[in-house]
């Protein structure tokens, strides 16, 4: 280079190209490495050029736009290392890190968003999805290293997003350059430019989504969509990683719905077993019962009353056979295994109450509101069973003739508060000063469905107060 004209001869131009070797060798540090050599060579020649370098009126001038060029092509060239470096680890976060599996049934909102901040590490993480069999919205939430879920109307912030773009993903820089990008597919970009707004007002301003990635995927009756809220880095390569994620996410769902079937199958032909060797052993005891009190009706000929009470225990009896047949029988007849229904509580409980009324002397009142709600299935069972259980514990323990109560949609809750006269087996005064009762049977069973027990008592009865949370998972 110093011998042919210095820092003007044919060369210097090609010293670029040396660092663009260097950075697809060896990336950032290569770039970097190999812009100081060039540039220690462009130093020493131009220092060893007689010519002046700023003298406008000679071609000497042309070492210093040199001496830049050099330096703006390493920076870009560096920057250029750098961002490979970045893609390459991303690249790599996703071959080695698989999303961990629930060990549980329920939804896998902790193993997917701590499987998405693994990949993209994100301020803040939204996850919103809604099963098309479940009356529910459901939020996850991902910031400062905490996970929180809530359950939303069904309706809430619907559309997420536009119509149209319902299944693509989405790059909002906004806070930058005020675009908003659309994946079209096949890596081409759109800028949205429609007066609507991409994504819901509302659900932009619940969870300030400003800065950020979206994506979608879908499970059969389920959609989710993603929001991956100020990343660390808002390129399109990204989108095309979040799109991964997202597809690893969707497997993780099917795998939690697949689960939720076969142990449901598992329960239903438990339940099929259990209910024919009752069958076999329970309700043939019962028969046997009902023909010993049948051999003893001659013996009470004198006394109209005691025939007339051993009767009424026949027919208790027969109808206690009856219905546990029927029960025996609908386990038999279930059929293939399907996710929780949806129920209409008030008609369900008038309907119980009814049954309950005609199995104890008792008087039993009981509302639930709203009159309109709707719950999961299993959620309605697990309040019947413990409506039952309840009553069966007042009318044996403590010799309750009246009993109230009422049940009300709380939030993500189902509140039962439930009120009888019985005076026998009351708590002490220093339990029902401390609202504890040491009923551990009862306890137990609330615990059971995940719930909480209060009880009150005073000299006008005893109060219960029962927290059960609305759940469709299936147990």
């Amino acid at each position: 280079m110093y011998a042919s004209d210095g820092p003007t001869n044919p060369f210097t131009s090609l010293l670029p190209f040396a660092v663009l070797a260097g950075t697809l060798h060896w990336r950032w540090k290569g770039a970097l490495s190999t812009a100081l050599v060039c540039g220690l060579i462009l130093i020493v020649v131009v220092a060893s050029d007689a010519r002046e370098s700023l003298d406008l009126d000679t071609e000497s001038t042309e070492d210093a736009s040199l001496t830049l060029f050099m330096i703006v092509s390493a920076t870009l060239l560096i920057w250029l290392g750098v961002r490979e470096d970045a893609l390459r680890t991303d690249l790599l976060r996703l071959v080695v890190k698989v999303p961990d599996v629930p060990e549980d049934l329920g939804w896998p909102i902790e193993s997917a968003l701590g499987y998405v901040w693994r990949i993209i590490p994100a301020a803040r993480l939204v996850l919103i999805w809604a099963d098309g069999e479940e009356p529910w919205t459901y939020v996850g939430i991902r910031e400062a290293g905490a996970i929180t879920r809530s359950l939303l109307p069904p309706d809430a912030y619907e559309p997420w997003v536009a119509n149209s773009i319902s299944s693509s993903s989405i790059l909002n820089t906004s806070n930058f350059d005020g675009a908003v990008r659309v994946h079209r597919g096949g890596g081409r970009f759109d800028e949205w430019l429609e007066n609507s707004p991409a994504v819901n007002p509302a659900l932009s301003a619940a969870y300030e989504l400003n800065t950020y990635i979206s994506v979608a995927f879908k499970v059969e009756e389920i959609s989710a969509r993603l929001f991956l809220v100020d990343p660390p880095r808002l390129s399109l390569d990204q989108v095309a990683t979040a799109e991964i994620v997202a597809d690893r996410l969707r497997g993780l769902f099917e795998h939690s719905i697949l689960t939720r079937r076969l142990s449901h199958t598992a329960a239903v032909e438990e339940r099929v077993k259990i209910g024919r060797e009752l069958h076999d052993g329970f309700l043939q005891a019962l028969a046997g019962t009902a023909l010993t009190l049948e051999n003893l009706q001659p013996l009470l000929g004198k006394s109209p009353e005691a025939v007339a009470r051993l009767k009424e225990i026949q027919a208790s009896l027969a109808d206690e056979q009856s219905r546990f047949r029927t029960f025996v029988s609908t386990l038999e007849k279930v059929g293939e295994p399907r996710e929780p229904g949806i129920s209409h509580p008030p008609l369900h409980f008038d309907l119980l109450v009814a049954q309950l009324r005609n199995q104890w002397p008792v008087d039993i009142r009981f509302t639930f509101e709203p009159q309109d709600a709707q719950l999961p299935s299993v959620t309605t069972f697990h309040v019947s069973k413990m409506l039952t259980d309840v009553v069966s514990t007042f009318v044996h323990r403590t010799d309750a003739r009246s009993i109230a109560g009422s049940a009300k949609v709380i939030a993500d809750s189902v509140v039962i508060d439930l009120e009888h006269d019985g005076t026998k087996g009351r708590p002490n005064q220093e339990e029902a000063k401390g609202s504890v009762d040491g009923d551990a049977i009862l306890r137990d069973q609330v615990s059971r469905f995940g719930g909480t027990l209060r009880i009150e008592t005073d000299h006008a009865g005893t109060r219960l107060q029962i927290r059960l949370p609305i759940t469709s998972e299936v147990g």
